[in-house]
């Protein structure tokens, strides 16, 4: 992230059909953590992300040192490394207890994750967790752009195997909807620069999640409760 082959920033051209060169030192940028080091062998974890604005997208690629203290971190048979989408919050569901909606979030899939991992066997799994963001916006206005995490409200950080809960005040007299990203974290808690797609969404306002007229008492309308159709 923060560089483009050929240039002067922290990746570098290795010359003509070489590839990419990494440029830095473990002080000097904040982008660069050091490596993770196990008891046998020191790994180098490299995070890679992209954004077309709509979509993120990722890989994270490990090497291990080799004798002149190197890390060689091309495929075999020099393939090339795919930058994978980002995967989107799962919403799994929710509850509702007065105006407060709890929306169930589950883990990232591991499918979806090793889609973007290029990882060598140096005993470390550099992606630790993910973390959730959120938005809302005015009911059927949509998510709106940007893929930077400092347009959306931080969420908590989650051990990337658990499932999570969010929580949200749907008391405003105006309907709106809720959207859900999320950014994979690293084990030094070095995050993607930018968040993933939007989940589905979630509508939420006065009205949600109330029973039906027809319904049993305290039995929520199964077209409004947010994650049980009230979500689109």
């Amino acid at each position: 992230e923060g560089g483009l082959p050929g240039g002067t920033g922290w990746m570098i051209s290795a010359g003509e059909g070489s590839g990419a060169q990494i440029n830095s030192t473990w002080a000097a940028d904040t982008r660069v953590n050091g490596c993770i080091q196990t008891a046998a062998v020191n790994c180098n974890v490299v995070l890679l992300s992209d954004t077309d604005g709509t979509t993120t997208y990722f890989a994270v690629v490990s090497g291990l040192e080799d004798a002149l203290g190197n890390y060689d971190l091309a495929q075999a048979g020099s393939a090339p490394i795919v930058l994978a989408p980002l995967p989107k919050p799962r919403i799994t569901g929710s509850t509702r207890l007065g105006n407060d909606v709890t929306i169930n979030v589950g883990a990232p899939l591991a499918g979806a994750l090793n889609a973007g991992k290029y990882l060598t066997p140096c005993g470390a799994n550099a992606i630790t967790g993910y973390k959730l963001y959120s938005r809302t916006v005015a009911r059927g206005s949509g998510v709106g752009a940007g893929r930077t995490p400092s347009q959306w409200s931080p969420g908590a950080t989650v051990p990337i195997a658990n499932n999570t809960t969010v929580p949200v005040d749907c008391s405003d007299a105006a309907n709106q909807d809720v959207y859900l990203a999320q950014t994979l974290t690293l084990d030094s808690g070095y995050e993607l620069s930018w968040v993933s797609g939007e989940s589905t969404r979630v509508e939420c306002g006065p009205q949600i999640a109330e029973p039906r007229p027809t319904g049993r008492p305290g039995t929520p309308s199964n077209d409004r409760v947010p994650g049980r159709g009230g979500r689109r």
